[in-house]
């Protein structure tokens, strides 16, 4: 069903941007290319958001992970959840939003109805005090 709705709207943007097409740019492959890929974008990221906090996540570790990496991933989990659970509301759900929800910060600055400055600093600050509250963790963090 996705693939019919991506195709229908590159067909469409392709017949109304006709007219638009310059041989001279290129060839009409590589356009109808970029219009069905543009298509394909905008229609991910219509969709709604889903963001699962991480406290909220599925089953951590990997089960098939062993029993010592097993313990570590599941204190590290516990720490970072500590973490997050001790920034403010508005720095956290800017994370989650980046980093669980896979979101660009000018798509949380949309999505929370906030300037795009603002988006950015909570992001950073909130990092910063993650960095601060996790310590190094193998050159990871």
């Amino acid at each position: 069903q996705v693939v019919d709705e991506v195709t229908q709207s590159a067909f469409v943007s392709l017949w109304n941007r006709a007219a638009s097409y310059r041989p001279e740019a290129g060839r009409v492959r590589a356009w109808v290319t970029t219009i069905a890929r543009n298509a394909l974008i905008d229609r991910t990221r219509r969709r709604r958001l889903s963001v699962v906090p991480l406290d909220r996540a599925g089953d951590w570790p990997a089960a098939d992970s062993a029993p010592e990496q097993q313990v570590t991933d599941r204190e590290r989990h516990r720490d970072i959840v500590r973490a997050l659970a001790d920034l403010g509301d508005d720095q956290r759900q800017a994370i989650e939003l980046a980093f669980f929800g896979g979101l660009s910060q000018s798509e949380i600055a949309r999505a929370l109805g906030e300037p795009l400055g603002t988006v950015k600093s909570r992001i950073r600050l909130g990092m910063q005090k993650l960095r601060r509250a996790l310590g190094p963790t193998n050159g990871e963090f």
